[in-house]
């Protein structure tokens, strides 16, 4: 599914935060389910975890 999300995000031209959602099967087959150009509604559960993605994104912006 990673290989599929970046072959979407690559044909999109698309730079920058989005969660492609996806949907298997039992059968393992996936199905595309959404694209969001967006930090995820799980966010805080990252950041409480010690993984705070925002500021990552503008840690990584101030490098460029």
């Amino acid at each position: 599914m990673l290989h599929d999300a970046e072959k979407l995000l690559t044909a999109l031209e698309w730079h920058g935060v989005a969660m492609v959602e996806f949907k298997m099967g039992a059968n393992g087959q996936h199905w595309l389910m959404e694209i969001n150009p967006r930090l995820w509604g799980s966010l805080a559960l990252s950041i409480d975890a010690g993984v705070d993605f925002p500021w990552g994104c503008c840690k990584s912006r101030e490098a460029m």
